[in-house]
């Protein structure tokens, strides 16, 4: 865990306090004004940015409630200006405290007002849901309906209190003790003794210690901020599901980062798809979006281009005809090109760098 991360699971707790202190709604609205004044002490740009976008956000919908098309168009321009922005160098530079999580959260509010499937939040309770802060630093992206649902019948309960706390231990020892401090400890032990090897070999190796870390680092950190939600009351989305019992890659996308694979999925992959009629180019772009979203760079851009070949080829294989393969060679070669095509991603993309820079 950073000293970001550890900060904001300290003030999170803070936040779980004034919930068992105050009313069900000013418990909330606590929590929402304690995120903004977090974030401001460490980032005060992005406490500048989410307070500035959550306010457009739910006011030019409530402004344009007439009008869904007009205000999306505005909105979508604005969204496309701020990215690029934030593409320049001296907006990358600067320290940005969960941008990419309440970005899409905006996103997905947005296109579903204009899509006619969510009714106008009011700006307290659209606040409280884009101020919730123990998702701020590492998901999940939660939707505001089950938001609103959950804030809704909220019930305070020592059963939930002591659940939630088990689980934000049970998140905190993944992050901290495995993915930080065993994963890295035996990750230096394995390159002390492989150093001869060939720097394919070596980044194949590294490849699959970077994902095995992500896992623990990021299944940790959501876990930890799902149990502090249940703390305060409420039962938000998952967002890994067992995905190394993948049977194949698109078992595996549909097991790994749900919240953002979801969010993929229903604003990026459903819409080109219907527009192109090319599940391929929506495919792409899903997985474009979800490798920029990590970092704009061109080794993301070609991280996406390897899972996208890899999902599209796991199809070509499922489509093959019934008992061509042994149904035990089946689930073998299923489980096994998940993590042979996972940890293969580094090595080729660098590869694939390598040659187009020489």
């Amino acid at each position: 865990m950073t000293g970001a991360s550890t900060y904001l699971m300290l003030c999170s707790l803070l936040g779980v306090a004034l919930v068992w202190l105050l009313p069900r709604e000013r418990g909330l609205d606590a929590v929402a004004l304690l995120t903004l004044v977090a974030i401001a002490f460490i980032s005060p740009e992005s406490a500048l940015w989410l307070a500035g976008t959550t306010l457009v956000t739910v006011l030019t919908i409530r402004h344009f409630k007439a009008d869904r098309f007009r205000g999306a168009v505005v909105l979508g321009l604005a969204s496309l200006f701020v990215a690029l922005l934030f593409a320049t160098r001296e907006m990358s530079a600067l320290f940005w405290i969960g941008g990419a999580y309440f970005t899409l959260r905006h996103i997905h509010v947005l296109v579903d007002w204009w899509m006619g499937r969510l009714s106008i939040p009011t700006t307290g309770e659209y606040l409280r849901y884009s101020l919730f802060l123990p998702v701020i630093m590492a998901g999940p992206i939660h939707r505001i309906d089950h938001f609103q649902r959950q804030a809704r019948r909220q019930r305070l309960s020592a059963v939930d209190f002591f659940n939630g706390a088990e689980r934000a231990l049970f998140g905190l020892a993944l992050a901290v003790v495995i993915s930080s401090w065993a994963l890295r400890r035996l990750r230096l032990f394995v390159q002390q003794h492989t150093g001869d090897w060939s720097q394919f070999c070596q980044h194949w190796l590294e490849s699959g210690f970077d994902w095995v870390q992500m896992y623990f680092s990021f299944a940790g950190l959501t876990s930890l901020a799902l149990g502090l939600a249940l703390m305060m009351g409420l039962r938000l989305e998952e967002n890994f599901n067992r995905p190394w019992a993948a049977k194949n890659l698109i078992d595996f996308w549909s097991r790994w980062h749900m919240t953002l694979s979801g969010w993929c999925r229903d604003y990026v992959f459903h819409p080109l798809t219907a527009v192109t009629r090319l599940p391929i180019v929506g495919l792409l772009a899903a997985m474009l979006a979800m490798g920029l979203w990590h970092d704009n760079s061109a080794y993301y851009v070609l991280w996406a281009v390897w899972q996208a070949l890899g999902i599209y080829l796991t199809h070509l294989v499922l489509r093959l005809p019934a008992g061509l393969l042994p149904a035990v060679a089946t689930r073998f070669i299923g489980w096994f090109s998940v993590l042979a095509w996972l940890s293969l991603t580094k090595p080729m993309v660098l590869l694939v760098l390598e040659v187009i820079g020489s």
